[in-house]
């Protein structure tokens, strides 16, 4: 079970082909290698791509954003992921 503490997180257990992660790009759900996938707004992440992608940084608290990730840096994020090959995380 994921703790959600922002109510507007929805977290996602069906994949869908139009739904991939921000930093990896793969649509599958594997709680046990990817973490939960997770969207707020225009983010949607696996928990661990998010956790260990390099340069995001949590600002906020908890109950903000995706457990203090906030969406609108992830896409300055996947950026430098990119290059690092963030998808080694799966």
């Amino acid at each position: 079970m994921t703790v959600i503490l922002n109510p507007k997180v929805k977290e996602h257990t069906v994949e869908d082909p139009k739904r991939a992660c921000d930093f990896c790009q793969r649509t599958e759900i594997n709680k046990l290698m990817s973490g939960p996938m997770q969207s707020l707004e225009d983010g949607t992440v696996h928990y661990f791509c998010m956790l260990f992608s390099a340069g995001l940084s949590q600002y906020r608290k908890d109950n903000e954003g995706i457990l203090g990730f906030m969406p609108r840096i992830f896409g300055r994020s996947y950026a430098g992921a990119e290059k690092s090959n963030a998808s080694s995380v799966n």
